[in-house]
């Protein structure tokens, strides 16, 4: 019997590209995604060490108006940057989404073409069997018929 050959092998290798490439993609968006949730940490982790710092120079008497002011200015500029970025990963929300669902669907693509490659191999294997035992049945068969002959004789 001839090897096992996959007539859709060709098909399937591409539909394994799509899928990397799919979750290539999604993976680039959940990447700046977390980049901004992380820059996003960072102010806010800023702004508290900001609010730390003030409050413990005025209890230490240490409080001036010049620092408080740029200290002001610069928490500021960190609230802004924070929602900025709150607003870039909720922007990456509904693209990641998609890119999900196109991974997905790639992912189902590709796994009912190998589910389908496996069902014929085992099908092969299961022919091959077979086609084995005929052909041990056949061999016993004439050694039976060919051994009484020549027992005979």
């Amino acid at each position: 019997m001839k090897r096992f050959s996959f007539p859709l092998e060709g098909y399937l290798k591409l539909k394994r590209l799509k899928e990397k490439e799919k979750l290539t993609e999604l993976s680039e968006l959940t990447f700046l995604r977390q980049k901004h949730q992380r820059e996003r940490e960072h102010s806010i982790q800023e702004i508290e060490r900001l609010l730390q710092e003030e409050r413990e120079e005025s209890q230490l008497g240490q409080f001036t108006l010049e620092k408080a002011l740029l200290r002001r200015y610069y928490f500021t500029s960190l609230r802004k940057k924070a929602r900025l970025h709150e607003t870039k990963i909720a922007d990456l929300e509904a693209p990641i989404k998609e890119k999900e669902e196109a991974w997905k669907k790639a992912r189902q693509e590709r796994r009912s073409l190998e589910n389908l490659k496996e069902h014929r191999y085992q099908a092969y294997l299961y022919e091959l069997s077979r086609q084995e035992s005929k052909d041990l049945d056949e061999f016993n068969l004439r050694n039976a018929r060919g051994g009484r002959l020549h027992g005979q004789s």
